[in-house]
Formats: C-alpha cells, structure tokens, sequence
C-alpha cells in the first residue's frame, strides 16, 4: 500500500503560500542587495588602496633611485676629500721642510750679521781716524 499522504491545500490558502514565498523572498533579495553594496563599496576602497599604494610604490622606486644616486655623489665626493686631505698633509709637510730651511738661512743670515756688526764695530774707529785725517 500507499501510505504516502497527499498534501493538498485550497486556492486561497496556496495563494497566501505564493505570498507569504514572494514577501520571504523580497526581504531576504533587499538584504542580499545590501549586503553587495556593501561589498562593492568595500571592492571600491580596496581598489582605491591598491591604486594609491601603486603610487607610493612608483614614488619610493624614485625616491630610491635619487638616493642611489645621492650616494654615488657623496661616495665620489668623500673621496676627493680624502684626496684633497692627502695632498694638502703633503703640502704641508713640504711647506714645513721649507720652513725649517728657512729658519736656518735666517739663523744663519742673522749670525752672519752678527759677525759682520763686530767686525764693523772693532774696525769702525780705525776708519774714523782715517776719515779724519784726511780731511
């Protein structure tokens, strides 16, 4: 035997079935429409991040050039200072190799004329007679 039970509903009562499906169902179609404008608003932003962040990529890689060069620059820079300090140290110590030969011409330029003021003042008054007697 058939022991199923046959579901059987009045005009009436499946029209209110049909309504009560189309009311059930236009809510639950208003919170899935929500729901996805969410979601795309949501989609948006992360679009509007991802761009701005390409940007800001596209700038550091710039950035990071400049100071890749920048760095060139003060490398090559730093070296010349340093060359510049070497030959300058050098210099300097010729300047005073120089200095202390000097020194010693003076000393002994001022010895020498030291020597030639004794001289001069020892034969000093033999010229002066000499000067007065001929006159």
């Amino acid at each position: 035997g058939d022991r199923r039970r046959r579901a059987h509903a009045p005009p009436k009562a499946f029209l209110a079935y049909i309504e009560l499906f189309q009311h059930v169902y236009a809510r639950h179609a208003e919170k899935l429409a929500a729901q996805q404008s969410v979601l795309l608003a949501g989609l948006g932003q992360l679009q509007g991040a991802a761009d701005d962040a390409e940007l800001i990529q596209t700038d550091l890689d710039e950035k990071e050039k400049a100071l890749g060069m920048a760095q060139q620059r003060t490398v090559a820079l730093l070296h010349d200072i340093v060359l510049s300090t070497t030959l300058a140290e050098r210099k300097r110590r010729e300047v005073g190799v120089e200095a202390a030969a000097c020194a010693e011409e003076a000393e002994a330029a001022e010895a020498q004329r030291r020597s030639i003021e004794e001289q001069l003042a020892r034969t000093q008054p033999v010229l002066d007679e000499a000067e007065r007697a001929i006159n």
